[in-house]
């Protein structure tokens, strides 16, 4: 359910097609929401995935500058938090964009 309110919230805040970023959140809402990554970078938020990719998603995001980003900050992945294993897109994030709406602890970021 939670899933779902989520993705009816980011549908009112996008249009198909457009980018967005999903930070520790399900990847299947670019999908629920006919979005695309930002960057054209698609992974799964794991911290091995991370370590490979994190340079390219953060260019990712400086380049296609998404409107909305979907970002729950609380996940954890074998005992890491994903504020620690991909620290440099959360500095990002926390410097270009503003929380707007929230479900539970996930919250939408507008770009700044």
């Amino acid at each position: 359910n939670q899933t779902m309110e989520i993705a009816s919230k980011i549908r009112g805040y996008t249009k198909e097609g457009d980018k967005i970023f999903v930070f520790g959140v399900a990847p299947h809402l670019y999908q629920m929401t006919r979005t695309l990554p930002a960057g054209d970078i698609f992974v799964f938020p794991l911290p091995w995935f991370l370590a490979v990719s994190e340079d390219r998603i953060l260019q990712g995001l400086i380049k296609d500058k998404p409107s909305i980003v979907v970002a729950d900050r609380t996940v954890e992945t074998e005992g890491q938090k994903i504020t620690e294993f991909a620290s440099q897109i959360d500095q990002y994030l926390q410097q270009n964009y503003t929380p707007i709406d929230r479900v539970g602890s996930t919250q939408i970021l507008m770009l700044q």
